[in-house]
């Protein structure tokens, strides 16, 4: 396990803090877009909220590949579903 020189957090920390982390901003981002009135905003706030969802496909795997991470799901089902609770938290259903 290695850790970080000047603090000795373990790297397996950093990354499920990251993976936490995306998780909650995926959520926040679909809140967002529920709340936001302008449309303009929303396709904004729509674009960053899968930008986050990738970034949190691709912390998931990165912890599942070094074994700090044991997934219910397949990364991409993880994915599926926090689109789909995403979009149920918007309001609207996702094709």
């Amino acid at each position: 396990m290695s850790t970080t020189a000047a603090s000795g957090v373990s790297e397996k920390t950093i990354a499920l803090d990251l993976l936490n982390s995306a998780k909650q901003a995926v959520m926040l981002y679909a809140r967002a877009i529920n709340e936001a009135q302008n449309q303009q905003l929303r396709n904004v706030l729509e674009k960053q909220m899968m930008d986050a969802v990738h970034y949190q496909q691709s912390l998931a795997q990165f912890a599942i590949q070094q074994g700090y991470y044991q997934a219910k799901m397949e990364p991409m089902q993880m994915v599926k579903q926090n689109l789909q609770e995403a979009s149920q938290a918007m309001g609207y259903q996702m094709v």
